[in-house]
């Protein structure tokens, strides 16, 4: 690190036969308060896998399911649901690419108010 409490990297490439260095911030504040942090020497990070909590419309609840298409989706927490957020990021992320997600269903948040009040 230099230059106190600011991480800096140098970055070497190669233009028209000469070598330079620039350097760069690998940490930044977004503007929604989340940290942005690049490291250049990260690579092969795997974006295929994902990890998702939330309601669906059927299915055990609070367990991780490991599932490998929407098809699997569809058959063990119902499909999409227009309760469900977490129906629609999962067609999305098999839609983009993705190859394995893992699933935990939480119960709904009305249900459970309901259930709450009798």
């Amino acid at each position: 690190m230099t230059g106190g409490n600011k991480a800096t990297a140098a970055v070497s490439s190669q233009r028209a036969g000469q070598s330079h260095r620039r350097k760069i911030n690998p940490t930044r504040l977004l503007t929604d308060g989340w940290l942005a942090i690049n490291n250049p020497q990260t690579t092969g990070v795997i974006t295929s896998i994902a990890t998702f909590v939330g309601y669906s419309a059927k299915g055990i609840g609070k367990r991780v399911k490991y599932i490998f298409d929407f098809n699997n989706f569809e058959r063990y927490f119902g499909g999409l649901a227009s309760d469900s957020e977490l129906s629609y990021a999962v067609q999305q992320f098999f839609s983009n690419g993705g190859t394995e997600a893992h699933v935990v269903r939480t119960p709904g948040l009305a249900k459970t108010r309901a259930a709450n009040n009798l």
